[in-house]
Order: C-alpha cells, then structure tokens, then sequence
C-alpha cells in the first residue's frame, strides 16, 4: 500500500470511529427521548381518567347497571382501564398479571403511582398505574406497546450509519486529493534518489524553492547533499592524475 493510500485510510478510520461514537452517543439519546414520550403519553391518558369515567358512568346509568372494572378506553395510541368497584385487592387478577400490596397502597393513596415493564400475549408493554382521582381503593391504569417506537429506532439507526460511512468515505477521498498534494515533494524525493541510483549523475535537483515545511526543508537538504557530494567527487577527480597515454619506449 501506497504512503498516500495510508494517509487515506488512516484519515477515514479516524473520522469513522469518531463519527460512530457520535452517531451512538445520538441514537441513545433519541431512544431515551422515545422512551420519555411513551411516559408522557401514559400520564397523559391517565389524567383523562375524570371524563372517561363520567363517560362510562353515564353509560351504565342509561342501562341501570353498577360501573366496576370498565373495558379499556383507547386514548390515542393508549389503553385506559378503570377498576373501580369491589376495591382494589392483592391478588386481584388482572390482563398484566396480578395486583399485589404496592397496588392496593397506590390505590388507598399511600404510595405514588409508578411505571413498569409487563409482558402480555408474547407482546412487552409500558404499564402505568395511579390512583383514581377522587376515589379510595380505586385505580387507573394506562397501557402501551413498549415497541411502538421500533420503527422509528430501526431508521434513525439506519440513517446514522449511513451518515457514518458517508463521512468515512468522504474523508477518504478528500485525504486522497489532499495527500496527494502534500506528498508530490516526496514522490519527486524518491525519484530523483532512484534516477541518482541508477545513473550516477549527481547533478539532479529537486528544486524544492517555496515550501518551508519538513518535507520543503527535506528536498532542499537532498539538493545540498547532492551538490556537496558531486563537488567532492568533482574534486577528487581533478587531484587525481591522468596517466598518458602516448609513452614512446627508450
């Protein structure tokens, strides 16, 4: 491999992994964001908790019945269940398994709501469960795929790798064209070291005139050395004698 084609490569591995460590850095940050969102969307739902019992308990009026555990409400891309009556009790089985004591706690005001992971159906969901406003010994929950956003992770990380090996492949090309410029002084180096190897001739000059940096200083170094070196050669050929060449015998 080439110096120059070196150069290259290590100039685009040198952005690739910067650029990866970046595109990762980015992709998690945009799936904690996603992962926020899904939150936000589940305490969003969860405080509509007022009118979609209003809703169901008009309902159950017209047909005379007591509302209890409703039927999920779907809130946007959000399930919303209700479980109002008999009171909430460990053991009380549910679609994401069963209520334990922190559920009744929540649901007699004594703890906070809080998140959590479940799986139903083979499927993985986003839980959230609350108390009732208004209501003890009552919960709401709000439910959500927890791969609703795999779509939208599975292209930004097809994005960001293509952004990734674009750079890379653009900082290749661009250290090609830039090596190329920055090592003719020693590709012309190299030659005029080749021709002095194989012809002898030590008038050859690079002629380095303009550059100040250490390949110009280098260049201009090897004209010195060649100069010094061919004014040696030149002077010791003139010291020593030529022997003649017509001796005419005694």
């Amino acid at each position: 491999m080439t110096l120059r084609n070196r150069v290259s490569v290590a100039a685009a591995a040198g952005v690739l992994i910067v650029a990866a460590a970046v595109s990762s850095v980015l992709y998690f940050f945009y799936a904690a964001s996603l992962h926020s969102r899904i939150d936000a969307e589940l305490l969003d739902a969860a405080q509509q908790a007022s009118s979609i019992l209003q809703r169901i308990s008009h309902s159950t009026a017209e047909s005379q019945s007591t509302p209890g555990i409703s039927e999920p409400v779907t809130v946007g891309t959000v399930q919303v269940q209700l479980f109002l009556k008999p009171p909430v009790a460990a053991g009380q089985p549910t679609p994401f398994g069963q209520f334990d004591s922190r559920d009744v706690a929540v649901a007699e005001h004594e703890q906070p709501a809080y998140f959590a992971n479940a799986r139903h159906g083979g499927q993985q969901f986003r839980v959230y469960t609350a108390a009732m406003p208004g209501m003890s010994g009552a919960l709401v929950r709000t439910v959500q795929a927890a791969n609703a956003d795999d779509g939208a992770l599975r292209n930004a990380a097809l994005l960001l790798a293509g952004l990734t090996l674009g750079a890379a492949a653009v900082t290749y090309g661009a250290a090609r064209l830039t090596a190329g410029r920055i090592l003719r002084p020693i590709g012309q180096l190299t030659a005029a070291a080749e021709h002095v190897t194989q012809t002898r001739d030590l008038t050859a000059r690079l002629d380095a005139t303009g550059t100040n940096d250490e390949v110009g200083r280098l260049a201009a170094s090897f004209d010195t050395m060649l100069a010094a070196l061919h004014e040696s050669v030149t002077a010791q050929r003139q010291l020593v004698p030529t022997p003649p060449t017509n001796c005419a015998p005694r």
